[in-house]
């Protein structure tokens, strides 16, 4: 995640330098959801947010698991968001200190979060459907 998120990152100073120097010094923060990619064709605005709910799924996945005795959303969904939050936050500080041409957007959050929020929904439905048919099959013995 770190891979797609942050990296790479320019080590010399003269990289920083030269990378500053032809950045566009007022784009590092994107705060109006689903404007970003106005003038885009739809596939890549689409795959841009299917990509991004996708890769936070695993993050959803392994706290559904974690917290499965609890069934709880909330906890998850924070850990989960909080995760994001602290990767557009590491994306603009980066941006606009290095010059790793990443934005900070809202978007991103939202899908990020969005696709926690559907693996820990998805997880959670799966192990009630298996822990049904134990409970089933268990009393047919």
């Amino acid at each position: 995640m770190i891979d797609v998120t942050l990296l790479p990152l320019p080590l010399s100073r003269e990289k920083i330098m030269y990378n500053l120097e032809f950045q566009d010094q007022t784009n590092y923060i994107h705060l109006t959801p689903f404007t970003m990619f106005v003038g885009f064709q739809a596939s890549d605005i689409f795959r841009n947010y299917f990509l991004n709910m996708v890769m936070f799924m695993p993050m959803g996945l392994f706290l559904a698991l974690k917290y499965k005795n609890n069934h709880k959303f909330l906890k998850p969904i924070t850990i989960v968001f909080l995760t994001s939050l602290t990767i557009e936050t590491l994306q603009y500080f980066t941006s606009k200190y290095l010059g790793t041409w990443r934005i900070c957007d809202i978007d991103d959050l939202i899908f990020n979060t969005l696709g926690g929020l559907l693996a820990l929904i998805g997880s959670y439905g799966i192990m009630n459907v298996f822990t049904y048919y134990q409970n089933k099959t268990s009393y047919l013995k």
